[in-house]
């Protein structure tokens, strides 16, 4: 039986506000075969079932593309959602805070359980290196994909999302020894395809943990260093005691995760301190400094305590890491 996607944006933050725009307008422009909706709360909510969304794209060459949708199909909690179809394979891009990871998996559990679905998969488009844990726990490891993307999205407003620059999602299976597959293809081809048709950037890993790690590396530094100091990002480039700093911490997690025997690249922490440091990322708030502006619960365990955690109990020293974690721990 041929499976046709039925796509899920679970939690529409920044990520997955323009992941999920950018393939509800493909699928409406290009006429693509699989059905999409979106799991939102309050405020969002309500602007997506009234309004629609938007989402505009700011390029390298500062020429800008406009994304709307008016209809989008939106529910509140998962519990609501229509169920998929036998023909159907049900993907969840999850795109909730890293805090949250664990409810999210405990509801997944239930919905998929209460209407029998076997042909599912979640994809964790998260920030944190524990999330596809968390979620192979509780679902098997067979229904969980991990993800990395290196995009910078912002929200303007509830239902009003940015992105910036060029950027990709890079997907990879937990287990390579036990590859998946979908319509007899190579699940990851399969995905890849759809992303593809729909003018997603998609690349294959062969090591998500790694990836994940090198993602890891540079929020880190720029996402608690964004909040310590309530600045940008070009701006916590142009001073000179906050680039050290940035280098500091992002040379620790690298050199914590060779440690730990994951296989980075030993170079990462330069090169994505130089990539950051070469784009015009004047006015860029990180997810971190947007959740605390808009007074929201911070990640701060999940993108620096990680590591702090991790190197206490591995007896690795990380002062530079574990200084700037006890200077925000008060805001958690």
């Amino acid at each position: 039986m041929s499976l046709k996607p039925y796509f899920l944006i679970y939690g529409v933050g920044a990520v997955g506000g323009m992941y999920g725009a950018q393939l509800l307008t493909a699928k409406n422009q290009l006429n693509l075969n699989y059905d999409l909706a979106f799991i939102a709360r309050n405020q969002t909510y309500q602007v997506l079932k009234d309004s629609g969304i938007k989402f505009h794209v700011c390029n390298d060459d500062a020429s800008i593309d406009y994304y709307n949708s008016e209809t989008v199909t939106v529910y509140k909690d998962l519990e609501h959602c229509v169920s998929p179809t036998d023909n159907q394979l049900l993907v969840i891009l999850l795109c909730v805070k890293s805090k949250d990871t664990q409810d999210a998996a405990n509801k997944i559990f239930d919905f998929t359980k209460k209407n029998s679905l076997k042909n599912f998969v979640v994809i964790s488009i998260q920030n944190g290196v524990e999330n596809e844990e968390i979620l192979a726990a509780k679902l098997g490891v067979s229904h969980v994909i991990g993800a990395y993307t290196n995009v910078l999205a912002e929200v303007i407003a509830p239902g009003d999302y940015m992105r910036k620059g060029s950027y990709w999602l890079t997907l990879g299976e937990l287990d390579q020894a036990q590859l998946q597959t979908i319509n007899e293809q190579n699940r990851i081809d399969y995905l890849q395809k759809i992303f593809t048709d729909a003018q997603l950037v998609i690349k294959q890993s062969q090591d998500i943990e790694a990836d994940l790690w090198e993602k890891l590396v540079w929020n880190a530094a720029f996402n608690p260093l964004s909040v310590l100091y309530e600045a940008d990002i070009r701006t916590l480039l142009d001073d000179e005691k906050i680039r050290l700093q940035i280098k500091n911490i992002m040379k620790e997690t690298k050199d914590l995760a060779l440690f730990l025997g994951i296989k980075v690249d030993p170079e990462i922490d330069i090169k994505h301190f130089n990539r950051t440091d070469a784009l015009n990322l004047q006015g860029f708030k990180t997810s971190m400094l947007q959740d605390f502006l808009r007074k929201r619960p911070l990640e701060l365990d999940q993108l620096l305590g990680v590591v702090v955690r991790k190197a206490k109990a591995n007896g690795f020293l990380v002062p530079y890491c574990e200084q700037l974690f006890n200077d925000l721990q008060h805001l958690c």
